[in-house]
């Protein structure tokens, strides 16, 4: 019910910064960001949640109301990784987005993936990374310059990521999901891309 309030649906250009209308729904964000690590995956509630926060994701806000507009879909997504394919491979594949929109969307993905719990599975992280990862990638060659270095910086993580990920998978007994990961830093392209971003302004 708080994410389909009428006051989440008062476009930014409709009230003022700091105004009563922007401080109702920075608080209800707020409040939402503490309730959402609550929330049982799997249930009729996780799923409308999900779908209002997303609709609300295609509008811009204020910086103050969409860091935790993308905090919030982060952490749901993160409880219940169910929801990820449902909204966020189409949304990051979206190269026609509103910079601010973008780098909201851009930033849950990588995030995701990098918070994904070891409990959820190794094969778990690795569907969602090979859907994901390919469009992070691309998002490094962005005209936008915020979006870009986003897009660099989340990309050395996630392969320092892998690595992680792929010893913890070794050491588990689980070398079918060490070799997935192995193959994401084994990647002639990818080794060369890594190189230049780790090295680079933007990306370091």
């Amino acid at each position: 019910a708080l994410t389909k309030s009428s006051v989440h649906r008062t476009p930014s250009r409709e009230y003022e910064l700091n105004s009563p209308t922007h401080k109702v729904k920075t608080s209800v964000w707020q409040a939402l960001c503490v309730l959402v690590q609550v929330v049982v995956p799997n249930t009729q509630l996780a799923s409308d949640m999900h779908d209002s926060a997303v609709e609300l994701a295609a509008w811009e806000h204020f910086p103050s109301e969409r860091q935790y507009l993308d905090l919030f879909l982060l952490r749901l997504l993160g409880r219940c990784p169910q929801l990820i394919s449902r909204w966020l491979p189409a949304a990051l594949g979206n190269y026609e987005l509103r910079p601010q929109i973008a780098q909201g969307i851009l930033l849950v993905a990588g995030f995701v993936l990098l918070r994904l719990s070891l409990d959820s599975g190794a094969q778990v992280h690795l569907t969602h990374f090979k859907t994901l990862f390919p469009s992070i990638v691309t998002w490094v060659n962005s005209g936008h310059r915020q979006l870009r270095s986003l897009a660099q910086v989340l990309v050395v993580r996630l392969v320092a990521d892998c690595k992680t990920r792929a010893q913890i998978a070794r050491d588990t007994g689980d070398d079918a999901s060490a070799a997935e990961y192995d193959s994401v830093g084994e990647d002639e392209q990818l080794i060369s891309l890594h190189s230049y971003l780790a090295s680079a302004t933007e990306g370091s």
